[in-house]
């Protein structure tokens, strides 16, 4: 079994963002999120290193939490979906803080349910 090298606790949990690389937004749905990154769903291929801007609609959260991302990787799932992996390379303390408490509380709840 490998190691896990992640920096930040990711909680597995689906809600709704957009995100642009250019232009207007597209509409997605997040896989996982973490206080360092986003993986979500995308409608095409984001090259490796693309900077993005990313609005995420945390349920339970005033409004929208926005951050600058790096793509790291893009890949399809066995079903053929694309999703993409970004690290967050600009987030406000403030929105930091909503996302780590908004992680906290998810994988609190996900403890809880495991039996």
């Amino acid at each position: 079994m490998s190691e896990d090298k992640r920096r930040y606790p990711r909680a597995d949990l689906a809600f709704e963002l957009s995100y642009a690389v250019s232009g207007p937004g597209n509409k997605s749905r997040a896989r996982d999120l973490s206080e360092g990154g986003i993986s979500f769903m995308t409608a095409e291929e984001l090259p490796p290193n693309a900077n993005l801007v990313v609005q995420l609609a945390l349920p339970g959260a005033d409004g929208h939490v926005e951050a600058t991302a790096r793509v790291i990787r893009s890949w399809r799932d066995n079903q053929g979906q694309l999703f993409a992996a970004a690290k967050f390379v600009e987030v406000d303390e403030v929105d930091l803080g909503i996302i780590k408490r908004f992680i906290e509380m998810q994988l609190m709840e996900q403890n809880q349910e495991k039996p």
